[in-house]
């Protein structure tokens, strides 16, 4: 893979988890 991938990769799981965090203090 290529930095670039891994790094857009990085980036959505990040945001997902703060998603996550998000729906769950609701």
């Amino acid at each position: 893979m290529s930095q670039t991938v891994l790094k857009i990769k990085g980036k959505h799981l990040k945001m997902e988890s703060e998603k996550t965090t998000w729906d769950g203090s609701q």
